[in-house]
């Protein structure tokens, strides 16, 4: 009977791991590192995973405009406004050229106004994800039909 040992198991007893080596001390870390990492990941992306899609019609009174794609619209039956990104556009933020002129453009149009929404789904901050409708307009097409 012949006994063949592993040239594989034979290399790996004979190396000796650097003791100097930077990572020596955390190479047993490797593994809770990984882990960690992609726990971070997921939790990052945890709102996104877990909020299904929203397909919803409804109508509100817009309550607050908090710049030029975001309201709040106070649903039919009273309570807490839903926070609502006006889903086709991306107007700049407060803090950027124009920011507060496409605020105010939005604000003068819907702000106290009954609007209809058109529920998709919800994005990354938890805000929903709709088309808005005043009188039958679509309100992020006159947005960018304004260039606002």
């Amino acid at each position: 009977m012949i006994l063949a040992s592993s040239p594989i198991r034979a290399l790996a007893s004979s190396y000796k791991f650097n003791s100097k080596h930077p990572f020596a001390p955390w190479r047993s870390c490797i593994p809770a590192v990984a882990v960690l990492a992609v726990l971070a990941f997921l939790a990052g992306h945890a709102p996104a995973l877990a909020a299904p899609p929203v397909k919803s019609n409804w109508s509100g009174v817009v309550t607050y405009v908090v710049d030029g794609d975001t309201v709040r619209v106070r649903p039919p039956g009273g309570g807490k406004p839903v926070s609502i990104r006006v889903d086709g556009i991306d107007a700049p933020e407060i803090c950027q050229a124009f920011g507060p002129a496409s605020r105010d453009a939005l604000m003068r149009r819907l702000l106290g106004k009954r609007v209809k929404v058109y529920g998709k789904r919800h994005d990354d901050y938890g805000r929903l994800l709709a088309r808005v409708e005043l009188n039958g307009d679509d309100t992020g097409q006159w947005m960018v039909a304004r260039g606002l």
